[in-house]
């Protein structure tokens, strides 16, 4: 009786001899499992047990979840959202989504639960003149193995309400995505007639999310704070940092944005605690502007609305959400620290805000290099201004001023536990507090023009 074979290579030889041809018996006996099985590797049949236990990865649409391995979807529009569930290999490594051709953008929209990993593609401006955008997409492992893959069939908008599409970003950097802490905030009615005013604790929880613009355009990154228990807002708080070439960034990098992501720490800070536990129904929205852009606030004057709607939309859609209807905003406020008041007034001076401007915070801007603009500030009937500065006052002008909602804040007015925290000498002093203005001030501020 003649006895199976099998050529050598990476099974091995089974059987009595080397024949590279496969004979059988007259009978159709066939060889049993251990003859055949006895040299195949053992790590091999370990990785094929894994393969049947463990499920492989797999693509879906967000956020409805729907599967979407090895199918051909049809995508009316310029983006989509997709996720990789199972977002790690075998080896504990992130799968990463890739696509052919070069009509699409692709980027990292953040994780779902900590095991869907979600991926935003956009077709690139150039393309939406076509008819139709098609790319197959692939969920890739570390070593370039593709576990899944789907097919996108785009058809294109040429146009969008603004020209301008804001996409979610995943946290740049170091920049955090909760807000979640306690802190220190004036006791309002101490503020308006104490000199040296009362402390009280407070708490704010909220979440931190980032949103950019595809465009090299000034501004294209944006942070925005989402105080807990807002879900739907239609109403803006808008934050202008310091100008900053002072903290040492320079606008050669600003396309890169290598190190910028440290401008974020106002979404997560003192200042983003104080704007959650005022609890006005806002987001706080903060661009991240240039030095150069104080001069008209860059692109910003002549599209916040839209980009606003955008940003509104995509907050009530929920954080996995890739594209949402826009949300109309119905007020704004504008806030600043120190020189930021220049993009304030840049701001305030080109953009058409009618009716919907509703206040403007000004929180030290008179100790910066850009007081003028601070000085220049006037409240109306319409809107009102809550200027928080160290000017000196008179004690007993304290209540007249802050019926005008001018705030003078001096050295004498700090108590504890802040009083400790001032040198002896007042210049260095007035450093100390111009910081302290910002991490303790907004709760105040922000409830004193909700909006």
């Amino acid at each position: 009786m003649q006895s199976l074979s099998v050529s050598p290579g990476y099974f091995g030889a089974v059987g009595g001899n080397s024949d590279p041809q496969i004979s059988q018996t007259k009978q159709n006996k066939w060889p049993t499992t251990d003859t055949i099985f006895a040299p195949f590797p053992l790590s091999l049949l370990g990785r094929l047990w894994r393969l049947t236990e463990e499920p492989m990865s797999h693509l879906e649409l967000r956020p409805s979840a729907e599967r979407i391995s090895k199918r051909t979807i049809n995508v009316d529009g310029n983006i989509v959202t997709v996720g990789i569930v199972g977002a790690q290999d075998f080896d504990g490594k992130d799968l990463f989504l890739a696509n052919d051709g070069d009509d699409l953008m692709l980027s990292s929209a953040g994780m779902l639960a900590g095991t869907t990993s979600l991926w935003t593609l956009t077709v690139k401006p150039s393309a939406r003149t076509k008819k139709e955008v098609k790319a197959r997409i692939f969920a890739n492992t570390s070593k370039w193995e593709t576990w899944d893959w789907s097919d996108l069939v785009f058809r294109p908008k040429t146009d969008t309400p603004t020209g301008f599409r804001v996409h979610r970003m995943t946290p740049p950097g170091k920049a955090g995505k909760t807000v979640d802490a306690r802190c220190w905030a004036p006791v309002q009615e101490s503020l308006f007639t104490d000199e040296t005013f009362r402390w009280t604790g407070l708490a704010g929880k909220g979440s931190a999310q980032y949103f950019k613009l595809f465009d090299d355009v000034v501004p294209n990154w944006f942070g925005v704070v989402v105080p807990e228990g807002v879900t739907a807002a239609n109403k803006v708080l808008l934050f202008f940092h310091p100008l900053p070439g002072q903290a040492g960034y320079d606008d050669k990098t600003y396309r890169s944005k290598a190190g910028w992501d440290g401008l974020f720490h106002y979404t997560t800070g003192p200042l983003a605690t104080h704007f959650c536990a005022a609890q006005t129904g806002q987001i706080l929205i903060m661009p991240v502007m240039t030095e150069e852009a104080s001069r008209n606030a860059g692109i910003l004057a002549a599209n916040w609305e839209a980009i606003f709607s955008q940003i509104l939309g995509l907050v009530a859609a929920g954080p996995d959400a890739g594209e949402a209807a826009p949300r109309a905003v119905s007020s704004v406020v504008v806030a600043s620290f120190s020189a930021g008041i220049t993009y304030s007034a840049a701001f305030r001076a080109n953009a058409r805000l009618g009716g919907k401007l509703k206040g403007i915070i000004d929180l030290d801007g008179s100790y910066s290099t850009a007081r003028v603009h601070s000085s220049a500030l006037r409240p109306t009937a319409a809107c009102p201004v809550v200027k928080v500065h160290q000017g000196q006052c008179n004690p007993k002008a304290i209540f007249n001023l802050s019926v005008q909602g001018n705030y003078p804040l001096y050295n004498e007015r700090w108590g504890t536990p802040f009083r400790e925290t001032l040198p002896k000498d007042r210049k260095q002093a007035g450093g100390v507090i111009h910081g302290h203005i910002a991490n303790t001030m907004m709760f105040f501020c922000s409830r004193m023009v909700p909006g």
